[in-house]
């Protein structure tokens, strides 16, 4: 499972020389640039905020039954 979905929300790399390529892919494409880093933002913002994240540990930490699906993975006590 993904937290951000690949090259529509977030740029992964596997080597520096990858890296390289894609910043330079994104310097030179402005429009795409700033359609994955407002993707990106959105689904942050969204999907991992401060009150859900907060709301996950709570629930974790006196061990209830979670009250949603949190969109990342967890394990079941």
């Amino acid at each position: 499972m993904q937290l951000f979905e690949e090259d529509r929300e977030m740029i992964f790399v596997d080597s520096a020389e990858a890296m390289r390529d894609a910043a330079l892919k994104l310097k030179r494409d402005d429009a795409a640039r700033r359609r994955v880093a407002e993707a990106g933002w959105k689904r942050a913002h969204s999907q991992y905020g401060e009150r859900l994240v907060a709301g996950f540990i709570e629930e974790a930490l006196f061990r209830r039954r979670l009250s949603r699906d949190y969109g990342w993975p967890t394990t079941a006590w």
